[in-house]
């Protein structure tokens, strides 16, 4: 098989995984969707203002999906988007006490799961695997 029908393959098993898993245990009200934009959102919160054009360009997702999915976030209370006063199409988004605690309850379930994925794998493959899979990523994000 050639790379990219390896890589597809894993992804698919690994996004089973997840669902599985947190199904099994229904310890999370988040979709994966969902908990990679709380954790994007966490990571560079505090830093400046956060934005949904700040988002846009982390995540390389459209303007709507961006936008529906902190739509979803701010009515399950995860997030506050908030206007700036100077100018009206600019929003800031910040986390909630909710969507922290769900942010740190799904960091637990990922960092579970990525023991199951790593337990047959070397510190350095693990090391190599992952500075790989950060190259591929900017192989393929389309640069604004």
């Amino acid at each position: 098989d050639t790379l990219i029908c390896q890589i597809h393959q894993t992804s698919n098993c690994i996004d089973n995984y997840v669902t599985n898993y947190m199904v099994q245990r229904g310890k999370t009200l988040l979709t994966p969707m969902e908990a990679m934009t709380l954790r994007i959102i966490y990571q560079h919160y505090g830093e400046n203002e956060f934005s949904a054009k700040d988002l846009m360009r982390f995540t390389s997702l459209s303007k709507a999906t961006t936008s529906q999915n902190l739509k979803v976030l701010e009515k399950k209370n995860f997030v506050q988007i908030e206007l700036k006063d100077d100018d009206k199409r600019k929003k800031t988004i910040r986390l909630t006490a909710l969507g922290l605690e769900n942010l740190r309850l799904e960091d637990r379930c990922f960092s579970e799961m990525s023991d199951v994925i790593q337990s047959q794998l070397s510190e350095e493959e693990v090391k190599s695997l992952v500075k790989s899979l950060k190259q591929i990523r900017e192989n393929v994000t389309i640069k604004k």
